[in-house]
C-alpha cells in the first residue's frame, strides 16, 4: 500500500512537470508606415533678370540691329536642381517671325563664344559651334536629340548654302540638340550648375528692315542615355 501510494505521488509529480514545460511567454513588435516614394528631376535657369526659375524671359535680345551689329554676350546658368545625376541636356532653339533675320544672326566665337560648360575655358566646356560642324570634344559629345546619333554638320540645315558658319535659322532647323557627357566628363551631376554662353552678330547681307523674331530656347534634362 505504501509502495502504491509512492508510485501515485511520482506519477502526479511527473504529470505536473509535463504541464509546466508546455507554458512559455511571448512578445511581438511591428514596424509600420514604411513608405517609399520616387523623387524627381528638376531643372532651373538663371539669367541677368531672374534666378532659378523654370521659365525665363528676355535672356537673349538685340534691338535696332543693323548689318554687322554685334549682339552683346548673354548667358543662361543651367542647374540640375535635384539629387539625381543627369546623363545629358537637350537644347531646342525655335523662333517665330522673320526668316531672313534668323538666317542673318550668326553665332560667333567672340568673348566666351557659343559654349556650354562650367567655365569658358576649353578644358571645362564645349565649343558648340565646333560641335555643330561635326567636330569632336573630349568633355561632351554633340548629338541628335532625336536618336542620340552624331549630329554631323548642321551648316545648311535650313536649306541655305553652306558657308562654314552657324546661323540661328540653321540652329532651329537642326531640331533637338543633345549635349552628352564624353570621356573626360562625369555628366551633369546632381545640384550642379553649368552655363550656356550666347554670342552672335548680324551678317552684312541682312536686307530685312523693321523685321522681328521671337526666340525660344528649350532646355531639357534627362537621367539616362536611352531617353530621347
Amino acid at each position: 500500500m505504501r509502495l502504491l501510494l509512492s508510485l501515485i505521488i511520482v506519477a502526479l509529480t511527473m504529470g505536473g512537470m509535463v504541464g509546466i514545460t508546455g507554458a512559455f511567454f511571448s512578445s511581438e513588435a511591428k514596424s509600420i508606415q514604411n513608405l517609399f516614394s520616387s523623387g524627381s528631376m528638376e531643372i532651373v535657369l538663371t539669367d541677368l533678370n531672374q534666378t532659378r526659375s523654370a521659365i525665363l524671359s528676355h535672356s537673349w535680345e538685340g534691338t535696332t540691329l543693323l548689318p554687322g551689329s554685334i549682339i552683346p554676350e548673354q548667358s543662361i546658368v543651367i542647374r540640375n536642381n535635384s539629387n539625381v545625376h543627369a546623363d545629358h541636356y537637350d537644347l531646342i532653339f525655335s523662333y517665330t517671325g522673320s526668316g531672313d533675320l534668323a538666317k542673318n544672326i550668326i553665332l560667333t566665337d567672340a568673348n566666351s563664344g557659343f559654349r556650354y560648360g562650367v567655365s569658358p575655358e576649353d578644358f571645362e566646356s564645349v565649343n558648340l559651334i565646333t560641335g555643330l560642324k561635326g567636330g569632336d570634344d573630349v568633355d561632351y559629345d554633340i548629338q541628335k536629340g532625336s536618336d542620340g546619333s552624331q549630329i554631323g554638320n548642321i551648316d545648311g540645315a535650313d536649306g541655305t548654302t553652306r558657308d562654314n558658319r552657324i546661323s540661328l535659322s540653321e540652329l532651329a532647323a537642326a531640331g533637338k540638340i543633345r549635349i552628352q557627357k564624353a570621356e573626360d566628363s562625369d555628366g551633369m551631376r546632381a545640384n550642379s550648375e553649368a552655363t550656356l554662353w550666347l554670342n552672335a552678330m548680324v551678317d552684312q547681307n541682312l536686307t530685312a528692315q523693321n523685321a522681328n523674331i521671337e526666340v525660344t530656347i528649350t532646355i531639357g534634362l534627362d537621367q539616362d542615355a536611352s531617353q530621347l
